[in-house]
């Protein structure tokens, strides 16, 4: 079955949850000329709740940025992926939804130094199942590097 968006088929699935009833994926309003989104909106889809696409923080004037979802929790509530045009790349995540670059979110709660130095944050591409653990890779101070976020215990993602 292909799954459609609001305004046409959707881009590629990237990842899905054990049992396949939540799968994510890049490119929303894939080939959308009306969308001011473009295909900066990545997307995840429920069995129960068809396809929604995953809006960026904020939309880059570039339209050939790519919002992209690469992995989700168990029950789909923690979202990670990437909002990118090439190389220029910068994690996000989306908790119940709503998205944050990982840098900006480590930043507002409790880790004032995260990223420091880095070129930019690159992509998300795996999360725990109970979405309390994050891994990805981006463009570190000298090289590109991989990187792991506990949230922790008493983080509420």
């Amino acid at each position: 079955e292909l799954f459609r968006g609001p305004s046409s088929i959707i881009g590629e699935a990237h990842a899905a949850n054990r049992d396949g009833s939540i799968v994510v994926g890049q490119a929303c309003e894939f080939a959308s000329i009306e969308s001011p989104f473009g295909n900066q909106q990545a997307w995840i889809w429920t069995a129960r709740d068809g396809v929604q696409c995953l809006q960026p923080p904020q939309v880059r004037p570039a339209r050939n940025f790519i919002g992209t979802a690469l992995a989700t929790s168990e029950d789909g509530r923690i979202v990670g992926g990437s909002h990118s045009f090439g190389l220029e790349a910068d994690s996000l995540i989306w908790i119940d939804r709503e998205a944050q670059y990982l840098k900006d979110y480590l930043r507002a709660n409790g880790v004032p130094d995260a990223f420091e130095g880095w070129v930019n944050t690159g992509f998300v591409t795996g999360v725990s199942r109970d979405g309390r653990t994050l891994v990805g890779y981006g463009a570190g101070p000298r090289d590109f590097q991989g990187f792991i976020v506990s949230l922790g215990s008493g983080a509420r993602p």
